[in-house]
């Protein structure tokens, strides 16, 4: 699995990773009503919990991060969308999430690119950020 990402990226609150889509259930179940990630279960398989289920411990769903288009997602999946990035304004989903970096589908050059990620706002042009190649702002709750 690698290095898993840092704990206090996910979980329900301010300044921290939001799903924004996710189907629960069969395949046409899409949604955008507003999720999180709770766990880290593998690489890309996620426990995933509606905000309106934060009070409820027992909630969540196991749930696949997948790159699908809208409508055809597969049952149990989510997906998290990024429009645009510091260096283009291309739309972006993510693919893969590290602890530091990650790894998206450019939609407009149909490639993957991998890079840095800020949650919510943009980082600072300035920012230290080692190999830095793109830095990506992930939607934030």
């Amino acid at each position: 699995m690698g290095r898993p990402i840092n704990e206090r990226k996910i979980g329900f609150g301010p300044g921290r990773i939001a799903v924004t889509r996710h189907n629960i259930g069969a395949p046409g179940n899409e949604a955008t009503t507003a999720a999180h990630i709770l766990k880290q279960k593998s690489s890309n398989k996620f426990l995933v919990r509606l905000d309106s289920d934060s009070g409820n411990p027992a909630a969540g769903t196991v749930l696949t991060l997948t790159n699908a288009d809208n409508g055809a997602m597969p049952a149990n999946s989510f997906r998290i969308d990024i429009d645009g990035a510091s260096d283009s304004s291309a739309a972006y989903r993510v693919t893969k999430l590290f602890n530091r970096t990650v790894e998206v589908w450019n939609d407009v050059t149909e490639e993957f690119d991998r890079g840095a990620y800020n949650i919510g706002d943009w980082p600072d042009d300035n920012a230290d950020v080692p190999n830095k190649v793109v830095t990506f702002s992930v939607p934030a709750q």
